[in-house]
């Protein structure tokens, strides 16, 4: 559902001038002061989810009331009931305190350990495979067990990353939020702690063992082949 659009839809928090941009999903670029935004939590709906959560930031006009834009500032993934709300509002206030308080980029450097290999390209071969299969990433005998949907998001997911476009900030942004080279908080993709067998060859067992059970059961339940044996 989501083939010839953009890879990801970024967003950019800048303590120093106070702004928020936000990417749209037809490529422009929403720009917002962070103290105008208002903040709520906002209820969608995924077809193949149901119900989700979100902390959404509406942008008001001028009059402080009409809404001008509204985007998604923040969500975790896979929350899809109330009683997972206080998960939503950890990753808020991992938002707020890195905008508002005086040591929030320290505290916000030191809580973050993994980072999506996106920034400026498109994630590759290896963690959409990871991504696919996180769901159960606690369980791996889980993933074993559900392979072979699994192995339906890894191939969705690829399709997806093949068929879009990298998002790319305009330059005037790119130069507003220039992160100096010896930011001692700086982080990236760079910085995530080396995979073991669980992230690698396990995923890659999981995914061939998935679309083999999925090869069989096209095979097997194929309308020629229910022709043939009927």
């Amino acid at each position: 559902m989501e083939i010839f659009a953009y890879t990801h839809y970024p967003i950019r928090l800048n303590r120093k001038n106070r702004m928020v941009y936000a990417f749209r999903t037809d490529g422009t670029v929403i720009r917002a002061p962070w103290d105008d935004l208002f903040l709520h939590i906002g209820e969608g709906t995924v077809p193949t989810v149901g119900t989700t959560y979100d902390i959404r930031a509406h942008v008001l006009d001028e009059d402080g009331v009409t809404v001008k834009d509204t985007f998604t500032l923040a969500y975790p993934g896979f929350l899809t009931g109330k009683n997972d709300l206080p998960r939503l509002m950890r990753v808020g206030e991992y938002v707020r305190r890195y905008m508002e308080e005086p040591d929030g980029v320290k505290k916000n450097a030191e809580y973050s350990m993994l980072f999506n290999p996106v920034e400026g390209r498109r994630e590759g071969i290896h963690w959409s495979l990871i991504r696919a299969f996180a769901p159960s990433s606690r369980y791996p005998w889980l993933q074993l067990l559900f392979s072979m949907v699994f192995s339906l998001f890894f191939l969705g997911r690829w399709l997806t990353m093949l068929t879009c476009k990298v998002p790319v900030w305009p330059e005037e942004i790119e130069e507003e939020c220039k992160i100096e080279a010896d930011d001692p908080y700086r982080k990236d993709a760079s910085n995530n702690p080396k995979f073991g067998f669980l992230e690698g060859p396990w995923l890659v067992i999981c995914v061939l063992t998935g679309l083999a059970v999925l090869a069989w059961v096209l095979v097997k339940y194929s309308p020629l082949s229910l022709l043939f044996s009927g």
